[in-house]
């Protein structure tokens, strides 16, 4: 007899933070941004006098393998949790958005209110859009002057 799988709904992460972790700021979708600082051990090649790589040599006086040193260094780490189904978290160090789509954005939001406010006004002043229509492309536009500014006597 055959039996059939149940699926696995996934599974919700639960994120904790370590120890050397902390939140600086909350991203656009709520996630918490975290950064993190850290000593890393950086290879360092070593030098001999004249400024060359100094090599291990073989039995026989042939360099073989490049000698490096540790050297400790601070990094710090900027990143959010991407929260898996597996249950698992996934540092995206590239989780900030691009400039230009952040000002495309704000200028679509722009134009939206702009776009608003003006049929809004036509509405409050009764005006169908037949009537603006008419009113552009008949050029009325153009005979509407501006006030003249009056100069002050001194």
């Amino acid at each position: 007899m055959r039996q059939r799988l149940n699926s696995i709904r996934g599974l919700q992460p639960r994120t904790v933070l370590d120890g050397t972790e902390e939140i600086i700021d909350t991203h656009t979708d709520g996630r918490p941004i975290i950064q993190r600082t850290y000593t890393k051990e950086v290879r360092e090649p070593v030098l001999d006098k004249s400024g060359d790589q100094v090599w291990k040599m073989n039995q026989m006086g042939v360099p073989t393998v490049p000698v490096y040193k540790l050297r400790p260094e601070e990094v710090t780490e900027t990143y959010v949790y991407d929260e898996l189904r597996t249950g698992h978290n996934m540092r995206n160090y590239h989780f900030r958005e691009d400039k230009v789509e952040v000002e495309a954005r704000a200028k679509r939001a722009r134009v939206s209110k702009l776009q608003d406010e003006f049929f809004a006004v036509a509405e409050d002043r009764g005006l169908s859009a037949a009537e603006i229509a008419d009113f552009v492309a008949e050029g009325k536009a153009e005979k509407v002057k501006p006030k003249p500014k009056i100069k002050a006597k001194a």
